[in-house]
């Protein structure tokens, strides 16, 4: 077991290539959770992370210490997934999806989707308002 102790020297002691490689582990860790990207840009990322957290800890002394600095690193990346997801929920957007538009009759155009993020709902609220408010 490591003693921590030695594990505040180790990081204290850490350098800028290492605070770097943790830095950039730990940036493509955020990457990868981000369902925005495609397959091969989180793969990618999900490969650099772990090349990164690899370097980190071959140059870490000792190198479990580098392994806990990352493990801590990806478990307050998930404490904050965690607050984020209860906040939203707490306000009632989590698990909004958005919807396939209704099939409609041949020659009527489809509908204009509701807005489902708050800044599109809050533009369409300021732009209902009476054109007084607008210069």
């Amino acid at each position: 077991m490591t003693d921590p102790g030695g594990l505040q020297q180790s990081l204290a002691a850490l350098g800028f290539l290492q605070l770097a490689l943790a830095f950039g582990a730990l940036g493509c860790y955020a990457l990868i959770l981000n369902g925005s990207l495609g397959t091969r840009a989180r793969t990618t990322a999900a490969g650099c992370a772990a090349l990164a957290a690899g370097a980190l800890a071959a140059l870490t002394d000792p190198w479990m210490n580098g392994v806990i600095l990352i493990a801590l690193g990806i478990a307050g990346i998930g404490a904050f997934v965690v607050a984020a997801w209860s906040i939203s929920a707490l306000c009632g957007l989590a698990g909004r999806r958005i919807r396939a538009p209704a099939s409609t009759p041949a020659g009527r155009p489809l509908a204009r989707p509701a807005p489902t993020s708050v800044l599109a709902q809050t533009i369409v609220v300021l732009r209902r308002l009476p054109k007084i408010v607008w210069p």
